[in-house]
């Protein structure tokens, strides 16, 4: 299985690049490109689901959405095979604010002209 022998390793965030419906021997599938990777993933029903609980069932509202793919395994045939997973990753988290920094003793504090309340 080339997906989860060769591009999903480790885990990682894919761009959706392009979105197609092809045969995929005998069965329309929808298939994803990526823009970090040439070769698509069609996708089963649970991929599908996944990506469109999120992004909608427009696929073209899917370009340039960040998917994570992952091994994972799955019945088939009675067998326990690995497979690729796909899931919505977690929005990246604000950056941390930085406190305020103290005053020295003896250090001047700036104060900008327009937060000093002036009687003229």
């Amino acid at each position: 299985m080339y997906w989860a022998d060769v591009c999903v390793s480790r885990r990682r965030c894919w761009t959706i690049r392009e979105v197609k419906e092809e045969m995929v021997g005998t069965d329309a599938k929808v298939v994803v490109y990526f823009a970090e990777h040439q070769k698509g993933l069609g996708l089963n029903k649970i991929n599908l689901r996944a990506i469109a609980q999120d992004y909608g069932v427009n696929t073209n509202f899917w370009i340039g959405k960040p998917v994570e793919l992952f091994r994972d395994k799955t019945q088939f045939q009675g067998q326990l095979v690995d497979c690729v997973r796909v899931r919505i990753p977690p929005p990246a988290a604000p950056p941390a604010e930085q406190p305020p920094q103290q005053q020295q003793p003896g250090e001047l504090e700036y104060v900008p002209a327009k937060d000093i309340d002036a009687p003229f």
